[in-house]
């Protein structure tokens, strides 16, 4: 059980730390395509807009699974 529980405890720092790097991809998406689309007009600019909308999506979902992994795990806890 103790090794089950680190392993759940390393898969959610794992999605802490994706999350994490997806939200300044994200970031520089959306930088991206204020510059490509405001101040320097180019066609790709709504690539980078939904590149940056996806990403962030992507971060969702990976908080979502956190937050699944960090409540079964006090819910581990409070059981034992």
């Amino acid at each position: 059980m103790n090794e089950s529980r680190k392993e759940m405890e390393w898969k959610r720092m794992d999605y802490e730390r994706f999350s994490l790097t997806l939200i300044m991809l994200s970031s520089y998406f959306y930088i991206g395509a204020i510059i490509k689309t405001y101040i320097e007009p180019a066609r790709n600019g709504e690539l980078l807009f939904i590149l940056a909308c996806t990403s962030l999506a992507l971060v969702v979902v990976l908080f979502y699974k956190r937050h699944q992994i960090m409540k079964k795990l006090d819910q581990d806890e409070h059981v034992n």
